[in-house]
């Protein structure tokens, strides 16, 4: 600490210079600059703790030499703006000015620049947890709309089996998907269930409504008219 029967106290000589001040519960002293000295009763304890504030310290007042020493200081490299007040009894006083300084700027470039990288790495973090919140809440919006959708075509079935009498899906799927061919729609050499005897068969010669040639796997063949609701697309239930 700074022995004040040495020092002269006027502004003149504190102003400008470095100093050591504790901080916090681990004591680490950082850099201050002095800005102004006098005497005063009201001044931070140390170490310093951001939060505090400047107590006032009550004593007898006889004379100005009832008064403690002070100086105000500000933080380097840290918040220049805001002017501490501390017991001149409490500073370290810096001598070797050039080495001190630039190895306290040295440290607190590294330190500035790694917090402005976890800032920024924040900053990152934030923006990317929203924009999975996002996504989130669009695909929960997404699944409701598809339960829904599931919902209704469950309800929209029911109600159609209902309606044509049939009792499941694969019956009304025959109805809507599975329609007998109309004439117009006959190909040469297209395969189609023949509902009169129950098997697959192919188109042969179309001459025309009163001539369709038809053959069979087991090479039986017949030639005659069209028949309505005889020729499907596919097997359906035989018609007894």
């Amino acid at each position: 600490m700074i022995d004040e029967k040495k020092f002269n106290y006027t502004k003149q000589d504190i102003f400008g210079k470095y100093c050591k001040i504790p901080m916090c519960a681990d004591g680490e002293k950082h850099i201050f600059k002095c800005i102004g000295v006098f005497q005063s009763n009201t001044y931070m304890d140390v170490p310093i703790y951001p939060i505090h504030e400047m107590t006032q310290h009550h004593k007898e007042f006889n004379s100005l030499e009832d008064l403690e020493w002070v100086v105000n200081v500000i933080h380097c490299g840290i918040d220049e703006t805001k002017v501490i007040r501390v017991a001149l009894k409490d500073i370290e006083i810096i001598e070797d000015e050039t080495t001190e300084i630039e190895n306290y700027n040295s440290i607190t470039i590294v330190v500035g620049n790694q917090l402005e990288f976890e800032t920024d790495l924040l900053k990152q973090l934030i923006k990317e947890h929203f924009e999975l919140k996002e996504k989130y809440s669009k695909i929960l919006d997404d699944v409701h709309d598809y339960r829904y959708e599931t919902h209704c075509m469950k309800m929209t079935i029911r109600n159609l089996c209902e309606h044509f009498g049939v009792e499941s899906e694969k019956e009304l799927q025959n109805i809507y998907l599975n329609k007998p061919y109309k004439f117009e729609e006959l190909e040469e050499n297209m395969w189609v269930w023949d509902s009169y005897f129950h098997c697959y068969c192919y188109i042969g010669l179309i001459v025309n409504k009163n001539c369709v040639h038809i053959g069979y796997i087991d090479g039986y063949s017949s030639d005659g008219p069209f028949e309505e609701n005889r020729f499907y697309r596919k097997q359906v239930e035989d018609n007894d």
